[in-house]
């Protein structure tokens, strides 16, 4: 298993993944800049885990933090450590761009996702979360 950044010839792997995990989601491309960070789990020949991290700069203290969002693993890989593996990574890259913190958000539906979330220590800050669409 190996954690690393996602490369050009991931994306067709992250895609599939992404379309089994989240409804309505959309293709995406290699997508680099200073501002984000895409993991994957190479596992058995194939990206079988990913997750999309976003620096944001908190205005108030001028520190930045992390916002993790598109925390996937295919299912036939889940309860083999991968996502942990990956928020292990991300807590990494967060201490070394001394961030403040590491920010998601979770559907009360991925009761999975919502006990690691809790086993790596995350405490519920809010539950109230707003889109619009445009």
């Amino acid at each position: 298993m190996i954690i690393r950044q996602s490369i050009d010839s991931d994306f067709n792997d992250i895609n599939k993944i992404l379309e089994e995990c989240f409804d309505n989601a959309k293709k995406v491309d290699n997508y680099k800049d200073d501002d984000h960070i895409e993991l994957v789990c190479f596992y058995d020949n194939k990206v079988v885990g990913y997750l999309v991290i976003t620096k944001v700069l908190d205005i108030l203290d001028k520190k930045i933090f992390l916002l993790v969002d598109k925390v996937c693993v295919l299912e036939q890989y889940r309860r083999l450590k991968i996502a942990s593996r990956l928020m292990d990574e991300v807590e990494k890259i967060a201490l070394s761009l001394n961030a403040k913190y590491i920010q998601l958000t979770s559907n009360n539906k991925r009761v999975g996702a919502i006990q690691l979330y809790k086993n790596k220590k995350y405490e519920i800050v809010d539950t109230n979360l707003f889109r619009r669409y445009l």
